[in-house]
């Protein structure tokens, strides 16, 4: 294999989404001898496969936690039970301040509102869940979703694919 083959990759680790065009380049790739021929079809396969990694988008697996102590406390509960339903409100009241003043600093430090921040946190929680062997249903209970139907579609907006594809990647690493 030529080093001349990852020019222009990327030196930072991303997490992408695999699309069904690199699966199976990569099944291919995996079927060809090791000490394939530069110009030859591995050379081929390994090129057109690093090229489609290098334009797909990083997935977003972080997730950004406040430094306040009013906040912090809250975000590290939601963190342990994403499945938690209280409300802004009711979270207001626990940490002794108004809606109006939780918003606003949730706005402020972690840059979302406290709706984006809780659905975040939860579709992180469940993308581990799929990831250490759980099934669809209970990541979407983990995740607080009540219907699997809103919670594939939150996954999908926010990940780029179904939490069925996100499972069978996890399966295949």
């Amino acid at each position: 294999m030529k080093e001349s083959i990852y020019l222009g990759m990327e030196k930072d680790c991303k997490v992408i989404s695999v699309s069904p065009l690199l699966r199976e380049l990569v099944i291919a790739a995996c079927k060809e001898p090791l000490d394939w021929e530069t110009g030859g079809r591995g050379h081929q396969i390994v090129t057109l496969a690093l090229g489609e990694i290098e334009s797909s988008e990083a997935l977003s697996l972080t997730l950004p936690l406040p430094r306040g102590k009013r906040l912090r406390k809250i975000t590290d509960a939601l963190r342990k039970q994403p499945n938690d339903a209280k409300t802004i409100q009711e979270w207001a009241q626990e940490a002794g301040a108004s809606e109006r003043t939780l918003a606003r600093h949730f706005r402020k430090e972690p840059d979302l509102s406290f709706g984006q921040w809780r659905q975040q946190a939860q579709l992180t929680a469940a993308l581990a869940a799929l990831s250490t062997g759980k099934n669809v249903k209970q990541a979407a209970s983990i995740a607080g979703f009540n219907s699997q139907s809103a919670f594939g579609s939150a996954f999908k907006q926010f990940f780029g694919l179904t939490p069925g594809q996100a499972k069978m990647g996890a399966e295949q690493s």
